[in-house]
């Protein structure tokens, strides 16, 4: 399968501290792959450097394109886009408003532009509107589209980050414990429809995950780190028979 993003030899340092070293790894177009290690081991580093967020020494390419200079937001306008280990929204704005923000990052024009250049940009807002009721509907939000979203729990605030990121139609997604604060059948069934929409939409994920057991449902692909290293890669199966992962992570979890 072709390379949609390329990681070589990438290396951060935090005040002396390693926190990734020299990993080299690849995530293929299409699919589903997991990224696990135990606290610490540099995955949310990992993301930050891919997204832009972070900076370090090596070499990243999206789409056989060398991003590693490229500023977030230039990225995020190439196809990719992530959500965050506590979501990150603005509370004091609607759920439908929170997925609009999506559209925005995708490169699309916001309301004031809509109103003040009709009427090809007020088309525009209506299909960005449309397609946020539809996210919301699939992701079971429709109840809450009004409500501000600093006022919900956190397994919601979860799926409304998550229709937030679909808005851009990206083809890379990065998901930082899309299923936190969910209980097991919960973050299943959510997980199951995000991979199935990713499939029908042409857009390949890229997950943290602490649940092993949703990791080797979901995933065809598996990277490990421990420590800031990457310590192996391959199928749920391989990885879960690998005695480093054993010995570093997965334990008697198996």
């Amino acid at each position: 399968m072709t390379a949609l993003l390329e990681v070589e030899r990438l290396s951060v340092y935090f005040r002396g501290v390693v926190a990734l070293d020299e990993v080299t790894a690849s995530v293929s177009a299409g699919g589903t792959t997991a990224l696990i290690g135990p606290n610490g081991a540099g995955k949310t580093t990992l993301f930050n450097c891919v997204t832009g967020i972070s900076q370090g020494t090596g070499r990243i390419a999206f789409g056989g394109r060398d991003i590693s200079t490229m500023p977030p937001h230039r990225r995020s306008l190439l196809g990719m886009t992530r959500t965050f280990q506590t979501p990150a929204l603005v509370d004091y704005l609607s759920v439908t408003d929170n997925v609009l923000i999506g559209a925005q990052s995708a490169g699309h024009r916001g309301i004031w532009s809509a109103v003040a250049r009709p009427p090809a940009a007020r088309r525009s807002l209506r299909a960005a509107h449309e397609r946020a009721l539809e996210l919301l509907d699939a992701l079971g939000l429709t109840r809450h589209r009004g409500a501000e979203v600093g006022a919900l729990p956190h397994g919601i605030r979860r799926r409304v980050e998550i229709a937030r990121a679909l808005m851009a139609s990206p083809s890379l997604l990065l998901l930082d414990e899309p299923a936190a604060g969910m209980d097991v059948s919960e973050a299943l069934e959510m997980c199951r429809w995000l991979t199935g929409y990713a499939a029908e939409h042409d857009i390949t994920l890229l997950l943290v995950e602490h649940s092993v057991g949703l990791v080797m449902r979901l995933a065809h692909t598996v990277l490990v780190l421990d420590a800031g290293r990457l310590i192996a890669s391959g199928t749920p199966e391989e990885v879960r028979e690998d005695p480093q992962v054993v010995a570093a992570y997965l334990g008697n979890d198996r």
